[in-house]
């Protein structure tokens, strides 16, 4: 189980092409040029919660189940504090990713056996 996080906030569950672990160029195509690997052992125990606007007035809550340990994100390594793309969804993980003030970028939210 992984996930595109957008830096436009859009979610897609995904799996890799061969249905074991993600390929280089998998990664790349996601990141949009070359990957960083960054780990976590648990993020935000257990689930994420993004609580936003469905343009409508009404309240949209998203939810990603990361239960269990061994999540890591790819993203690409030109991006990581890039200010022009932002990615709200990934920057919640920073208290997971201490390294990082915020995230750039369209990420890969994935079991770290699933890139290999």
């Amino acid at each position: 189980m992984a996930y595109i996080i957008k830096h436009t906030g859009e979610i897609t569950k995904v799996q890799p092409k061969n249905g074991t672990d993600f390929q280089l160029d998998e990664l790349q195509a996601v990141v949009g040029g070359c990957i960083e690997v960054i780990y976590s052992g648990r993020i935000n125990n257990g689930r994420l919660f993004k609580v936003g606007s469905d343009g409508a007035g009404a309240v949209k809550i998203t939810t990603l189940d990361t239960s269990g340990g061994g999540w890591i994100m790819v993203c690409n390594e030109d991006l990581p504090n890039k200010e022009d793309a932002f990615n709200e969804i990934a920057s919640l993980f920073y208290a997971n990713f201490p390294d990082y003030d915020f995230i750039g970028g369209d990420v890969l939210l994935c079991r770290d056996s699933e890139v290999q």
